[in-house]
């Protein structure tokens, strides 16, 4: 799949497998002793007070600006985990509070089609984030490898095995007043039985608290209303967006909205200009102009979404036969 460049780069040392001294507590910078965070979906080897010295550290699987990702195994039940490093010196108080609020949100929410948050504990370097491992990493780098050139996913198989259980789990969070923000393929992971998850709720917050009033998130999958910032209509029709782009990119191989230049991806967003290949079902038109409509008014809910004619009798199809076989599958990669 091609795309503009996302996010900033990284400096190399956040790949490093960190080696801070742990001790039997977690103190703040200040030397105060902090409460635990416990998600709903805590294992109970997970649930007695963690430090660094409870897991030995395998690999880096993945990166964002403020985070690295790290494949562990917990020492005592020898059970695979994946845990998120945000290092404090590369955090100002947005970037803090935001980390929080991720936090928060992520723990509380359980539904089969989103990664499983553990807890969290902190010391006096970073904060650590403790969560289900996917094994078969990002689907975005799955497709390339199962599909090959570009990733375009045949129709029947995206819609049973990626988007009914994707708007299902946004569903979900809507119902709650969770608006994910950062839909995209990269922060959908892939199980060793083939599921799909979301994850990554760094961007997340709950609309029946607060509201929205910056336009983050990746270029591509940013709806109009927030490239243009208009607070006033940001709402849960953000994902509604992402979705339907990532629908297109996943059917066709790239981004609807792609230029080389930046300046011209944000004005096809704006202007909603794509073009729907001929070979793609009818309906797979209609499903992406329920979606990309550039008056968030107009585009459909999650709920209604979910009844649409794309998606009619997908619970009737098999699950597709390569799901059931990932032992073929290279999984030394998880990014």
């Amino acid at each position: 799949m091609v795309r503009a460049a996302r996010e900033a780069d990284n400096q190399l040392d956040i790949y490093r497998v960190p080696s801070f001294k742990s001790g039997t507590s977690s103190p703040t910078a200040g030397g105060r002793s902090t409460p635990r965070n416990i998600g709903v979906q805590c294992p109970p080897f997970l649930q007695s007070k963690n430090t660094l010295a409870n897991f030995q550290f395998i690999a880096a699987i993945g990166h964002g600006c403020m985070s690295t990702v790290f494949l562990v195994v917990h020492i005592l039940s020898q059970v695979n985990v994946v845990i998120k490093v945000c290092m404090k010196t590369r955090m100002q108080p947005l970037e803090e509070r935001r980390l929080r609020r991720e936090m928060e949100i992520h723990g509380v929410v359980v539904h089969k089609h989103i990664i499983s948050y553990y807890s969290s504990f902190e010391d006096k370097n970073a904060f650590y984030m403790v969560m289900e491992h996917a094994q078969e990493g990002n689907l975005l780098t799955f497709i390339r490898k199962k599909y090959g050139g570009d990733g375009a996913v045949p129709f029947t198989e995206f819609r049973s095995w990626i988007l009914a259980p994707l708007l299902d789990a946004v569903r979900y969070l809507h119902s709650f007043g969770i608006i994910h923000r950062d839909i995209k393929p990269e922060n959908i992971l892939v199980t060793k039985d083939g599921a799909i998850k979301l994850c990554d709720f760094g961007l997340s917050i709950h609309s029946h608290k607060e509201r929205p009033r910056s336009n983050v998130g990746t270029i591509e999958y940013m709806s109009p209303e927030m490239l243009r910032n208009d607070t006033s209509i940001f709402s849960e029709k953000i994902d509604v967006w992402s979705i339907g782009v990532l629908t297109y990119e996943c059917l066709v191989g790239v981004s609807p909205f792609f230029h080389k230049e930046e300046k011209d991806t944000i004005d096809a967003v704006l202007k909603g200009r794509y073009t729907v290949p001929s070979d793609l079902p009818s309906s797979v038109t209609e499903f992406l102009q329920a979606c990309l409509a550039v008056d968030p008014g107009r585009r459909w809910s999650l709920q209604r979404l979910l009844g649409h004619p794309m998606l009619a009798d997908v619970h009737k199809e098999k699950q597709p036969r390569h799901l059931n076989r990932l032992s073929i599958m290279t999984t030394a990669s998880n990014n």
